[in-house]
Protein backbone atom coordinates (compact mmCIF):
# COMPACT_ATOMS: atom_id res chain seq x y z
CA UNK A 1 0.00 0.00 0.00
CA UNK A 2 1.09 3.45 -0.89
CA UNK A 3 1.24 6.24 1.69
CA UNK A 4 0.84 9.48 1.10
CA UNK A 5 1.23 12.15 2.83
CA UNK A 6 0.08 15.40 0.99
CA UNK A 7 -2.42 14.70 -2.03
CA UNK A 8 -4.26 17.82 -2.26
CA UNK A 9 -1.78 20.88 -1.70
CA UNK A 10 -0.73 23.28 -4.08
CA UNK A 11 2.80 24.15 -4.78
CA UNK A 12 3.64 27.42 -4.22
CA UNK A 13 6.51 28.76 -6.49
CA UNK A 14 9.73 29.11 -4.91
CA UNK A 15 12.82 31.98 -5.07
CA UNK A 16 14.53 31.05 -8.34
CA UNK A 17 17.97 31.30 -6.69
CA UNK A 18 19.72 28.31 -5.11
CA UNK A 19 19.54 28.46 -1.77
CA UNK A 20 23.01 28.49 0.63
CA UNK A 21 24.58 26.96 3.95
CA UNK A 22 22.77 29.88 5.68
CA UNK A 23 19.45 28.67 4.40
CA UNK A 24 19.82 25.49 5.86
CA UNK A 25 17.94 24.32 9.35
CA UNK A 26 20.78 23.54 11.88
CA UNK A 27 22.09 19.93 12.58
CA UNK A 28 19.87 17.10 14.85
CA UNK A 29 20.12 14.22 16.75
CA UNK A 30 19.36 11.07 14.73
CA UNK A 31 15.88 9.04 16.14
CA UNK A 32 17.22 5.97 15.18
CA UNK A 33 19.47 5.16 18.10
CA UNK A 34 22.78 7.11 17.00
CA UNK A 35 22.72 5.71 13.76
CA UNK A 36 21.93 7.69 10.99
CA UNK A 37 19.02 7.74 8.94
CA UNK A 38 20.33 6.71 5.28
CA UNK A 39 18.40 8.19 2.45
CA UNK A 40 18.63 7.85 -1.32
CA UNK A 41 19.35 10.37 -2.99
CA UNK A 42 18.59 10.14 -7.03
CA UNK A 43 19.40 12.76 -9.81
CA UNK A 44 20.95 13.18 -12.88
CA UNK A 45 22.58 16.03 -12.13
CA UNK A 46 25.49 15.80 -10.06
CA UNK A 47 25.40 19.21 -8.36
CA UNK A 48 21.87 19.07 -7.32
CA UNK A 49 22.99 15.77 -6.01
CA UNK A 50 25.70 17.09 -3.98
CA UNK A 51 23.64 19.76 -2.80
CA UNK A 52 20.89 17.42 -1.12
CA UNK A 53 23.36 15.10 -0.03
CA UNK A 54 25.67 17.69 1.96
CA UNK A 55 22.39 19.21 3.38
CA UNK A 56 20.82 15.63 4.68
CA UNK A 57 24.40 15.53 6.42
CA UNK A 58 24.26 18.25 8.10
CA UNK A 59 20.55 17.54 9.38
CA UNK A 60 22.20 14.07 10.53
CA UNK A 61 20.81 11.87 7.76
CA UNK A 62 23.06 9.13 6.31
CA UNK A 63 22.97 10.14 2.55
CA UNK A 64 23.37 7.75 -0.50
CA UNK A 65 23.62 9.62 -3.99
CA UNK A 66 22.43 7.57 -7.36
CA UNK A 67 23.22 8.85 -10.46
CA UNK A 68 20.07 7.46 -12.16
CA UNK A 69 16.69 5.11 -10.66
CA UNK A 70 18.14 1.99 -12.32
CA UNK A 71 20.84 2.06 -9.86
CA UNK A 72 18.66 3.41 -7.20
CA UNK A 73 16.00 0.24 -7.46
CA UNK A 74 19.16 -1.73 -7.34
CA UNK A 75 20.49 -0.20 -4.61
CA UNK A 76 17.12 -0.54 -3.23
CA UNK A 77 17.16 -4.54 -3.76
CA UNK A 78 19.91 -4.94 -1.31
CA UNK A 79 19.41 -2.61 1.89
CA UNK A 80 16.06 -1.39 3.11
CA UNK A 81 15.93 2.42 2.69
CA UNK A 82 12.79 3.97 4.26
CA UNK A 83 13.19 7.73 2.72
CA UNK A 84 13.86 8.16 -0.62
CA UNK A 85 14.43 11.48 -2.48
CA UNK A 86 14.08 11.40 -6.16
CA UNK A 87 13.88 13.61 -9.27
CA UNK A 88 10.93 13.86 -11.29
CA UNK A 89 12.43 14.09 -14.68
CA UNK A 90 15.66 11.86 -15.78
CA UNK A 91 17.16 10.29 -18.34
CA UNK A 92 16.03 6.51 -18.57
CA UNK A 93 13.48 6.31 -16.33
CA UNK A 94 11.64 8.91 -14.57
CA UNK A 95 10.55 9.84 -11.13
CA UNK A 96 7.18 8.27 -11.26
CA UNK A 97 8.39 5.33 -13.57
CA UNK A 98 10.72 4.31 -10.60
CA UNK A 99 7.98 4.74 -7.82
CA UNK A 100 6.01 2.10 -10.16
CA UNK A 101 8.97 -0.18 -10.59
CA UNK A 102 10.36 0.47 -6.36
CA UNK A 103 6.10 -0.56 -5.21
CA UNK A 104 6.25 -3.93 -7.16
CA UNK A 105 9.46 -4.51 -5.38
CA UNK A 106 9.54 -7.46 -2.79
CA UNK A 107 11.22 -5.53 0.59
CA UNK A 108 10.70 -5.95 4.39
CA UNK A 109 9.99 -2.02 4.90
CA UNK A 110 8.45 0.64 3.35
CA UNK A 111 10.20 3.45 1.14
CA UNK A 112 8.95 7.00 1.76
CA UNK A 113 9.16 8.82 -1.67
CA UNK A 114 9.73 12.56 -2.30
CA UNK A 115 10.01 13.78 -5.66
CA UNK A 116 11.58 16.74 -6.70
CA UNK A 117 9.80 18.35 -9.73
CA UNK A 118 9.19 21.87 -11.24
CA UNK A 119 6.17 20.35 -12.22
CA UNK A 120 2.74 22.56 -10.33
CA UNK A 121 0.06 20.67 -12.65
CA UNK A 122 -3.00 18.66 -10.91
CA UNK A 123 -2.12 16.32 -13.59
CA UNK A 124 1.03 15.60 -13.07
CA UNK A 125 0.62 15.61 -9.11
CA UNK A 126 -1.70 12.87 -9.89
CA UNK A 127 0.23 10.80 -11.85
CA UNK A 128 2.92 10.99 -9.59
CA UNK A 129 0.51 10.20 -6.89
CA UNK A 130 -0.54 7.18 -8.51
CA UNK A 131 2.46 5.98 -9.60
CA UNK A 132 3.55 5.42 -6.00
CA UNK A 133 4.68 8.94 -4.65
CA UNK A 134 4.40 10.00 -1.13
CA UNK A 135 5.08 13.82 -1.44
CA UNK A 136 6.19 15.96 -3.90
CA UNK A 137 8.74 19.77 -3.57
CA UNK A 138 8.91 21.89 -6.02
CA UNK A 139 12.47 22.29 -7.66
CA UNK A 140 14.72 24.49 -6.80
CA UNK A 141 15.02 23.00 -3.69
CA UNK A 142 13.95 25.02 -0.29
CA UNK A 143 16.19 23.73 2.32
CA UNK A 144 13.52 24.23 5.38
CA UNK A 145 10.76 22.54 3.17
CA UNK A 146 12.85 19.44 2.15
CA UNK A 147 13.90 19.11 5.83
CA UNK A 148 9.96 19.70 7.29
CA UNK A 149 8.73 16.84 4.34
CA UNK A 150 11.66 14.34 5.75
CA UNK A 151 10.12 14.97 8.93
CA UNK A 152 6.77 14.77 8.40
CA UNK A 153 8.12 11.11 6.09
CA UNK A 154 9.53 9.72 9.32
CA UNK A 155 6.37 10.28 11.54
CA UNK A 156 4.17 8.61 8.80
CA UNK A 157 6.75 5.84 8.95
CA UNK A 158 6.95 5.42 12.12
CA UNK A 159 3.15 5.04 12.58
CA UNK A 160 3.90 2.48 9.42
CA UNK A 161 6.69 0.70 11.59
CA UNK A 162 4.40 0.41 14.89
CA UNK A 163 1.24 -0.67 12.87
CA UNK A 164 3.35 -3.61 11.44
CA UNK A 165 4.68 -4.18 15.07
CA UNK A 166 1.09 -4.29 16.11
CA UNK A 167 0.18 -6.41 13.48
CA UNK A 168 3.23 -8.86 13.87
CA UNK A 169 1.90 -9.06 17.62
CA UNK A 170 -1.71 -9.22 16.38
CA UNK A 171 -1.08 -12.38 14.28
CA UNK A 172 1.53 -14.02 17.01
CA UNK A 173 -1.83 -13.76 19.37
CA UNK A 174 -4.23 -14.99 16.97
CA UNK A 175 -1.72 -18.29 16.43
CA UNK A 176 -1.46 -18.42 20.28
CA UNK A 177 -5.38 -18.31 20.49
CA UNK A 178 -5.48 -20.74 17.16
CA UNK A 179 -3.07 -23.17 19.37
CA UNK A 180 -5.07 -22.50 22.94
CA UNK A 181 -8.52 -23.06 20.87
CA UNK A 182 -7.26 -26.35 19.24
CA UNK A 183 -5.96 -28.00 23.08
CA UNK A 184 -9.65 -26.77 24.21
CA UNK A 185 -11.46 -28.44 21.51
CA UNK A 186 -9.93 -31.22 22.10
CA UNK A 187 -10.49 -31.23 26.11
CA UNK A 188 -14.33 -30.33 25.64
CA UNK A 189 -14.42 -33.02 23.19
CA UNK A 190 -12.74 -35.43 25.43
CA UNK A 191 -15.19 -33.65 28.87
CA UNK A 192 -18.31 -34.87 25.90
CA UNK A 193 -17.06 -38.34 25.70
CA UNK A 194 -17.00 -38.81 29.33
CA UNK A 195 -20.32 -37.40 29.60
CA UNK A 196 -21.87 -39.67 27.74
CA UNK A 197 -20.12 -42.17 29.34
CA UNK A 198 -22.90 -40.82 32.08
CA UNK A 199 -25.46 -42.97 30.42
CA UNK A 200 -23.68 -46.36 31.14
CA UNK A 201 -26.40 -48.47 29.35
CA UNK A 202 -28.45 -46.50 27.14
CA UNK A 203 -30.50 -49.79 26.57
CA UNK A 204 -31.46 -52.15 29.63
CA UNK A 205 -33.64 -55.55 29.41
CA UNK A 206 -35.53 -55.40 32.88
CA UNK A 207 -37.29 -58.78 33.57
CA UNK A 208 -40.81 -56.49 33.03
CA UNK A 209 -39.69 -53.68 31.06
CA UNK A 210 -37.61 -52.38 28.76
CA UNK A 211 -35.52 -49.15 29.16
CA UNK A 212 -34.12 -46.90 26.76
CA UNK A 213 -31.93 -44.01 27.64
CA UNK A 214 -30.62 -40.93 25.00
CA UNK A 215 -28.57 -37.40 25.95
CA UNK A 216 -27.24 -35.03 23.47
CA UNK A 217 -26.01 -32.20 24.23
CA UNK A 218 -26.32 -29.20 21.87
CA UNK A 219 -22.66 -28.12 22.06
CA UNK A 220 -19.77 -30.17 23.29
CA UNK A 221 -21.37 -30.36 27.08
CA UNK A 222 -24.77 -29.73 28.47
CA UNK A 223 -26.59 -29.81 31.47
CA UNK A 224 -28.69 -32.98 30.73
CA UNK A 225 -28.88 -36.11 32.53
CA UNK A 226 -31.02 -39.46 32.04
CA UNK A 227 -30.48 -42.19 34.16
CA UNK A 228 -31.71 -45.25 36.32
CA UNK A 229 -30.49 -47.31 39.16
CA UNK A 230 -32.00 -50.73 41.04
CA UNK A 231 -34.24 -49.00 43.54
CA UNK A 232 -34.97 -52.56 46.19
CA UNK A 233 -37.12 -55.80 45.52
CA UNK A 234 -38.96 -55.43 41.71
CA UNK A 235 -38.47 -51.56 41.70
CA UNK A 236 -36.25 -49.00 39.80
CA UNK A 237 -35.73 -45.42 40.07
CA UNK A 238 -35.30 -43.80 36.93
CA UNK A 239 -35.04 -39.59 36.58
CA UNK A 240 -34.84 -36.82 33.86
CA UNK A 241 -32.91 -33.54 34.92
CA UNK A 242 -31.60 -30.47 33.27
CA UNK A 243 -28.91 -28.28 34.62
CA UNK A 244 -30.10 -24.14 33.92
CA UNK A 245 -27.80 -22.67 31.24
CA UNK A 246 -25.40 -24.63 29.04
CA UNK A 247 -21.41 -24.95 28.72
CA UNK A 248 -18.73 -26.50 30.67
CA UNK A 249 -20.29 -24.65 34.43
CA UNK A 250 -23.61 -26.80 33.61
CA UNK A 251 -21.94 -29.58 32.77
CA UNK A 252 -20.12 -29.52 36.20
CA UNK A 253 -22.88 -29.57 38.27
CA UNK A 254 -24.44 -32.74 35.84
CA UNK A 255 -21.38 -34.39 36.51
CA UNK A 256 -22.01 -33.59 40.59
CA UNK A 257 -25.39 -34.66 40.17
CA UNK A 258 -24.59 -37.98 38.76
CA UNK A 259 -22.12 -39.19 41.06
CA UNK A 260 -25.58 -38.92 43.68
CA UNK A 261 -28.01 -40.59 41.44
CA UNK A 262 -26.34 -43.03 39.17
CA UNK A 263 -24.60 -45.70 42.03
CA UNK A 264 -26.70 -48.54 42.33
CA UNK A 265 -25.04 -49.29 45.78
CA UNK A 266 -27.05 -47.57 48.80
CA UNK A 267 -24.41 -46.15 50.36
CA UNK A 268 -23.40 -43.52 47.48
CA UNK A 269 -27.00 -43.49 45.95
CA UNK A 270 -28.93 -40.56 47.67
CA UNK A 271 -32.30 -41.68 46.41
CA UNK A 272 -31.05 -44.94 48.68
CA UNK A 273 -30.90 -46.24 52.42
CA UNK A 274 -30.14 -49.61 53.76
CA UNK A 275 -32.76 -50.91 55.87
CA UNK A 276 -31.03 -53.85 57.74
CA UNK A 277 -29.58 -55.95 55.06
CA UNK A 278 -32.17 -54.83 52.69
CA UNK A 279 -32.03 -51.54 50.02
CA UNK A 280 -34.89 -49.62 49.95
CA UNK A 281 -35.61 -46.35 48.26
CA UNK A 282 -36.51 -42.91 49.27
CA UNK A 283 -39.90 -41.37 48.63
CA UNK A 284 -39.61 -39.19 45.58
CA UNK A 285 -40.86 -36.17 47.47
CA UNK A 286 -37.87 -36.64 49.82
CA UNK A 287 -35.33 -37.19 46.87
CA UNK A 288 -36.14 -33.58 45.41
CA UNK A 289 -35.91 -32.31 49.25
CA UNK A 290 -32.27 -33.81 49.63
CA UNK A 291 -31.68 -32.50 46.42
CA UNK A 292 -32.80 -28.95 46.97
CA UNK A 293 -30.80 -28.99 50.46
CA UNK A 294 -27.58 -30.07 48.57
CA UNK A 295 -28.28 -27.01 45.93
CA UNK A 296 -28.45 -24.75 48.57
CA UNK A 297 -25.87 -25.41 50.94
CA UNK A 298 -23.63 -26.03 47.89
CA UNK A 299 -21.90 -23.02 45.95
CA UNK A 300 -23.18 -23.85 42.47
CA UNK A 301 -22.89 -20.27 40.76
CA UNK A 302 -26.72 -19.12 40.98
CA UNK A 303 -27.70 -22.68 38.92
CA UNK A 304 -30.83 -24.68 39.62
CA UNK A 305 -32.24 -27.37 37.70
CA UNK A 306 -35.11 -29.12 36.87
CA UNK A 307 -35.96 -32.95 37.44
CA UNK A 308 -38.82 -35.72 36.81
CA UNK A 309 -37.95 -38.72 39.20
CA UNK A 310 -39.68 -41.89 38.88
CA UNK A 311 -40.01 -45.18 41.54
CA UNK A 312 -41.26 -47.55 39.79
CA UNK A 313 -42.95 -50.76 40.51
CA UNK A 314 -42.42 -53.58 37.85
CA UNK A 315 -44.54 -56.14 39.51
CA UNK A 316 -47.63 -54.11 39.78
CA UNK A 317 -46.83 -51.53 37.15
CA UNK A 318 -47.56 -48.47 39.05
CA UNK A 319 -45.53 -45.32 39.50
CA UNK A 320 -44.66 -42.71 42.20
CA UNK A 321 -43.07 -39.74 40.81
CA UNK A 322 -42.20 -36.06 41.74
CA UNK A 323 -41.55 -33.45 39.12
CA UNK A 324 -39.70 -30.00 39.98
CA UNK A 325 -39.97 -27.93 36.75
CA UNK A 326 -39.19 -30.34 34.56
CA UNK A 327 -41.64 -31.15 31.33
CA UNK A 328 -45.01 -33.34 32.22
CA UNK A 329 -43.97 -36.67 31.34
CA UNK A 330 -45.77 -38.74 28.87
CA UNK A 331 -47.61 -41.92 28.81
CA UNK A 332 -47.90 -43.74 25.48
CA UNK A 333 -50.76 -46.06 25.72
CA UNK A 334 -51.11 -49.60 24.08
CA UNK A 335 -53.75 -49.00 21.94
CA UNK A 336 -52.20 -45.78 20.46
CA UNK A 337 -53.35 -42.81 22.98
CA UNK A 338 -50.63 -40.27 24.20
CA UNK A 339 -51.59 -39.10 27.79
CA UNK A 340 -49.56 -36.37 29.50
CA UNK A 341 -49.21 -36.87 33.36
CA UNK A 342 -48.24 -34.84 36.48
CA UNK A 343 -49.22 -31.51 37.70
CA UNK A 344 -45.64 -29.57 37.84
CA UNK A 345 -43.80 -28.29 40.91
CA UNK A 346 -41.07 -25.49 41.25
CA UNK A 347 -37.42 -26.45 39.98
CA UNK A 348 -34.49 -27.54 42.37
CA UNK A 349 -32.22 -25.04 44.02
CA UNK A 350 -34.64 -21.69 43.73
CA UNK A 351 -36.21 -21.52 47.35
CA UNK A 352 -34.95 -23.39 50.89
CA UNK A 353 -39.13 -23.51 51.85
CA UNK A 354 -40.49 -25.12 48.31
CA UNK A 355 -42.46 -28.14 48.72
CA UNK A 356 -43.59 -31.22 45.90
CA UNK A 357 -46.37 -33.58 45.70
CA UNK A 358 -46.02 -37.03 44.95
CA UNK A 359 -47.75 -38.29 42.47
CA UNK A 360 -49.06 -41.71 40.74
CA UNK A 361 -49.59 -43.31 37.80
CA UNK A 362 -50.09 -47.47 36.40
CA UNK A 363 -49.22 -49.02 33.59
CA UNK A 364 -50.36 -51.48 31.76
CA UNK A 365 -48.81 -54.03 29.49
CA UNK A 366 -47.32 -52.37 26.15
CA UNK A 367 -47.59 -49.04 28.18
CA UNK A 368 -44.21 -46.55 27.63
CA UNK A 369 -43.31 -43.88 30.08
CA UNK A 370 -41.34 -41.02 28.30
CA UNK A 371 -39.04 -38.91 30.36
CA UNK A 372 -37.69 -36.18 28.31
CA UNK A 373 -36.03 -32.45 28.40
CA UNK A 374 -37.41 -28.71 27.64
CA UNK A 375 -35.10 -29.20 24.69
CA UNK A 376 -37.27 -31.05 22.74
CA UNK A 377 -40.68 -28.93 22.59
CA UNK A 378 -38.69 -25.70 22.82
CA UNK A 379 -36.85 -26.38 20.01
CA UNK A 380 -37.22 -23.90 16.89
CA UNK A 381 -38.53 -24.32 13.12
CA UNK A 382 -36.38 -21.73 10.78
CA UNK A 383 -39.60 -19.23 11.48
CA UNK A 384 -38.96 -19.68 14.78
CA UNK A 385 -42.01 -21.49 16.31
CA UNK A 386 -41.55 -24.07 19.05
CA UNK A 387 -42.30 -27.47 18.62
CA UNK A 388 -43.99 -27.51 21.79
CA UNK A 389 -45.79 -30.53 23.69
CA UNK A 390 -48.64 -30.76 21.16
CA UNK A 391 -45.64 -31.50 18.30
CA UNK A 392 -44.01 -34.40 20.44
CA UNK A 393 -47.04 -35.62 21.54
CA UNK A 394 -48.54 -35.93 18.07
CA UNK A 395 -45.12 -37.35 16.81
CA UNK A 396 -45.34 -40.17 20.08
CA UNK A 397 -48.52 -41.42 18.56
CA UNK A 398 -47.57 -41.40 15.13
CA UNK A 399 -44.82 -43.80 16.26
CA UNK A 400 -46.64 -45.49 18.67
CA UNK A 401 -45.74 -49.27 17.16
CA UNK A 402 -42.34 -47.93 17.81
CA UNK A 403 -40.38 -48.89 20.79
CA UNK A 404 -37.06 -48.19 22.84
CA UNK A 405 -34.14 -47.03 20.43
CA UNK A 406 -36.42 -47.16 17.91
CA UNK A 407 -39.04 -44.74 18.72
CA UNK A 408 -36.37 -42.65 20.29
CA UNK A 409 -34.78 -42.47 16.62
CA UNK A 410 -37.94 -41.72 14.90
CA UNK A 411 -38.50 -38.72 17.52
CA UNK A 412 -35.21 -37.58 16.60
CA UNK A 413 -35.33 -37.98 13.15
CA UNK A 414 -38.84 -35.89 13.48
CA UNK A 415 -37.25 -33.28 15.65
CA UNK A 416 -34.70 -32.44 12.93
CA UNK A 417 -36.86 -32.06 9.91
CA UNK A 418 -39.03 -29.29 12.31
CA UNK A 419 -35.70 -27.06 12.75
CA UNK A 420 -34.09 -27.70 9.85
CA UNK A 421 -31.50 -29.26 10.60
CA UNK A 422 -29.46 -31.66 12.69
CA UNK A 423 -28.39 -28.74 15.19
CA UNK A 424 -30.55 -27.90 18.34
CA UNK A 425 -30.14 -24.92 20.16
CA UNK A 426 -30.32 -27.13 23.34
CA UNK A 427 -29.72 -30.02 25.08
CA UNK A 428 -32.02 -32.78 24.34
CA UNK A 429 -32.23 -36.38 26.37
CA UNK A 430 -35.07 -38.86 27.32
CA UNK A 431 -35.74 -41.88 29.50
CA UNK A 432 -38.01 -44.01 27.79
CA UNK A 433 -39.51 -47.34 30.00
CA UNK A 434 -41.83 -49.60 27.42
CA UNK A 435 -43.52 -52.00 29.96
CA UNK A 436 -44.12 -55.40 29.22
CA UNK A 437 -45.42 -57.77 32.29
Amino acid sequence: MTIHALTNHRIAARPSRLPTLADMPSARVSPYAGHPMPVLVIDDSAAQRRLICHMLSQWGYDPVPCETATHGLEVLKQRQMSLVVCDWVMPEMSGPEFCAHLRKIETDGYSYVILLTSKTGRDAITAGLDSGADDFLSKPVHPPELLARLRAGERILQIHSELQQKNALLSQTLEKLSVLYVDLDRDLQAARDMQQALVREPSVSLPEAQLSLMLRASGHVGGDLVGYFPAGEDKIGMFSLDVSGHGVSAAMITARLASLLLPHSAERNLCLRRNGGAVQALPPVEVAQALNRLMLREDMGGHYFTLCYVLFNLKTGTGRFVQAGHPLPFVLRNGGSVQEIGTGGLPIGLLEDADWVEQEFTLTGGDCLFLYSDGWVECPNPQGQLWQEAGLATALARHQERRGHDLLSALTCDLEAYAGGDEFVDDISAAMLAYRP
